[in-house]
């Protein structure tokens, strides 16, 4: 049996055989794989339908600006009574393509 040595930042030795530092190598990157590859679950803290409040946080705009943006429609929301809705989805995309629902080319309002 063959024995590698291996010097520490403590300039201590360890003492190992060739098939057990083959298997210290293999988890580690086995493990360094698994993390990179497998999905991590992410929690998004917000609801995949926003009320007013929650999409001022997630859009970084103020109340006034986005109840501008829907007088105008120039941003998709939903509503519900008395109460706005807007999708996350919907507004990701808005955001991403820069989509503007004016009036001429409006859809009517959906309800819940």
């Amino acid at each position: 049996m063959r024995y590698n040595f291996f010097i520490m930042p403590q300039e201590k030795f360890i003492l190992t055989s060739k098939e057990e530092l083959q298997s210290l190598i293999q988890d580690a990157v086995t493990v360094a794989v698994l993390q990179i590859y497998l999905p991590q679950k992410i929690v998004d803290p917000l609801p995949s339908y926003l009320n007013v409040a929650q999409a001022c946080e997630y859009l970084k705009i103020a109340k006034s600006t986005l109840y501008s943006f829907t007088q105008k429609r120039d941003i998709p929301f939903m509503k519900k009574g008395k109460k706005l809705y807007f999708s996350k989805i919907e507004l990701e995309t808005w955001i991403v393509e820069g989509k503007k629902n004016k009036r001429h080319n409006y859809e009517p309002r959906r309800e819940f």
